[in-house]
């Protein structure tokens, strides 16, 4: 269906952000894994959909309820497993920051909830020069990019920086396919909280820059 389709580029970069998950721990699936995402944007959910769909036990951690609440409105992902950040207690497996930046404030928070000699997967945003919180030596931007993989020892634990960015036409072909084989794990379409028309488009984008918008703004001809 085209409620689906539109959602088949960003699915794309998270089954590569997933995919890349599964080379770092020499799996195919990720049963037993307790994974956190941070941040409840649409690319932190679509995320969280295929590391449920592979047999992660996913969390969602976000700065704030508006996100948290959109998605217990659109999705059945069970009320503890969305938490904000000062909330969250217990520690996890793989932690993935999927904020449109890696700000040091979020590094932290996934330094702090990431179990001991576990993975922090590096998908939000970088530039160049970003460094992890504490390590200046660290350069997230050219792990992220590169698909680095390197330990990184901190005043309480051990932690694995990995990286991943980008999407394979590969991906594509993965994610139409599991869109065509298990339609029902997807219900993405829930995601679309408006529809406009083309002439619609400037006033959307206008309101996008002064308010935070929730779900997909899907456009029509």
């Amino acid at each position: 269906p085209k409620d689906k389709l539109v959602f088949v580029e960003p699915l794309s970069c998270a089954y590569h952000c997933v995919s890349s998950l599964f080379r770092y721990v020499n799996r195919e699936r990720l049963d037993g894994f307790k994974v956190a995402i941070v941040g409840a944007g649409m690319m932190g959910i679509l995320i969280s959909l295929l590391c449920k769909y592979y047999g992660a036990n996913i969390s969602i951690i976000n700065r704030g309820q508006e996100r948290l609440n959109f998605i217990r409105s659109r999705l059945a992902i069970d009320a503890h497993k969305l938490c904000t950040k000062d909330e969250v207690k217990e520690e996890f497996d793989v932690v993935i920051p999927t904020t449109t930046f890696l700000y040091p404030e979020v590094l932290k928070l996934c330094g702090r909830i990431v179990r001991n000699e576990s993975i922090i997967l590096l998908f939000g945003g970088t530039v160049a020069g970003d460094v992890f919180p504490d390590a200046d030596d660290i350069n997230i931007d050219e792990i992220r990019r590169g698909h680095g993989d390197i330990t990184v020892r901190t005043t309480t634990k051990t932690v694995r920086l990995c990286g991943t960015h980008g999407a394979t036409k590969q991906d594509f072909n993965t994610i139409i396919s599991i869109l065509t084989k298990s339609p029902q794990d997807f219900p993405v379409e829930k995601l679309i909280s408006r529809r406009i028309r083309l002439s619609e488009v400037p006033r959307a984008i206008a309101e996008m820059s002064h308010r935070e918008v929730l779900g997909k703004i899907v456009m029509t001809i």
